[in-house]
């Protein structure tokens, strides 16, 4: 590919973006919260927490044996010990950032109020 071509033109400065929260095993924050992750489904103290912020639908929700009409108090979010055993969905990269973002802009939100 000649420097001079209409196609090494056309790309120069693009590049690809992969959308990653982390490498495992480069050391760094990725592998300690791989492992907090894991474990989090192991504590049941943790995970009802988690458990107790989802929010709940107002449809009707599937019972824990599968029974439409099984009274139950779990959200349809709600997540179970083995849902932590994966790696977060890269969507949860987005998602903190999000989190993040709202919670920064509450925060400059009410700061002029309380002066």
């Amino acid at each position: 590919l000649s420097l001079d071509s209409l196609t090494a033109k056309a790309i120069a400065g693009t590049g690809i973006i992969f959308c990653k929260a982390g490498l495992p095993g480069v050391g760094g924050t990725y592998d300690k919260f791989a492992k907090e992750w894991r474990e989090l489904g192991q504590r049941s103290e943790d995970l009802r927490y988690i458990n107790s912020k989802q929010p709940f639908s107002s449809s009707p929700l599937v019972g824990h044996n599968g029974n439409d009409n099984e009274n139950t108090n779990q959200s349809q979010f709600s997540k179970g010990a083995d849902y932590f055993q994966a790696l977060p969905h890269h969507i949860v990269t987005f998602s903190y950032d999000a989190i993040i973002a709202l919670g920064l802009s509450a925060c400059e939100a009410v700061g002029p109020m309380r002066n």
